[in-house]
């Protein structure tokens, strides 16, 4: 192998270097916006069992009103 192909290798090197470095901070950027949004989906999803709860309990309170209506 002359000089010139092996100043090829370590430029090729360098490049495949490069390339993984941008790969990685690409990965670490998507995995921290995963992370973000798992906890919004958390959040949500709470939030959307508390709407859950309180509209079964006001359906409750208007059967119990409909229900004292009847008899009146």
């Amino acid at each position: 192998m002359d000089m010139q192909e092996k100043i090829a290798q370590v430029r090729e090197i360098e490049a495949l270097l490069k390339e993984t470095k941008s790969l990685n901070e690409e990965k670490e950027s998507l995995s921290k916006d995963k992370d973000l949004t798992d906890g919004q989906i958390r959040a949500l999803t709470k939030s959307f069992a508390a709407l859950q709860e309180d509209l079964k309990q006001k359906e409750n309170t208007v059967l119990v009103i409909s229900s004292n209506n009847s008899f009146l």
